[in-house]
């Protein structure tokens, strides 16, 4: 896990459904926080921690088809742009489920204020609010697939209106 200073806690919340699943003793509480590790390790300004909570040959299928480097070095690469546009970005974690062993879907609720550039577009000091749906799969103690689903374009009309 990340030490306390590194991504403070008010940073990543929980519905009560997700906090009460994550309390317990089960398979599923276990993926559920493991899911969070990587969640910490996103918001971390230090995008070498990914490295904790990923395999070395992890996929990230919507960065890949955006154009960015397979596996963690492209990764990393996004989530410095996003660290240094979001630099507050706060996370309530939805929902997780579970449809396959090594399987957790989630629905992210996701809060920043856009204080870098991001894809050109200078600051603007305007908070965006978007939702993020991913689906993990875990090998072990580390994820090594990710797909996920966000409206970006909503979100880019956000910081430009």
């Amino acid at each position: 896990m990340t030490d306390a200073t590194s991504v403070p806690a008010e940073r990543i919340k929980y519905s009560p459904s997700v906090a009460s699943l994550l309390a317990a003793n089960t398979t599923e509480a276990r993926l559920g926080r493991l899911f969070v590790r990587f969640c910490e390790a996103l918001l971390d300004p230090n995008a070498d921690r990914i490295d904790d909570s990923v395999t070395a040959g992890a996929r990230f299928h919507e960065l890949e088809a955006a154009g960015f480097p397979p596996g963690p070095p492209g990764f990393k690469v996004f989530r410095k742009q996003i660290n240094v546009a979001f630099p507050d970005e706060r996370v309530v974690i939805m929902s997780m489920r579970f449809p396959e062993p090594d399987i957790i879907e989630t629905e992210l609720a996701c809060t920043a204020t856009h204080r870098g550039e991001l894809m050109g577009i200078p600051a603007t000091g305007k908070v965006v609010e978007f939702t993020l749906y991913t689906r993990n799969r875990f090998e072990g103690e580390r994820m090594a697939e990710r797909w996920d689903r966000v409206d970006f374009a909503g979100l880019l009309a956000q910081v430009r209106s």
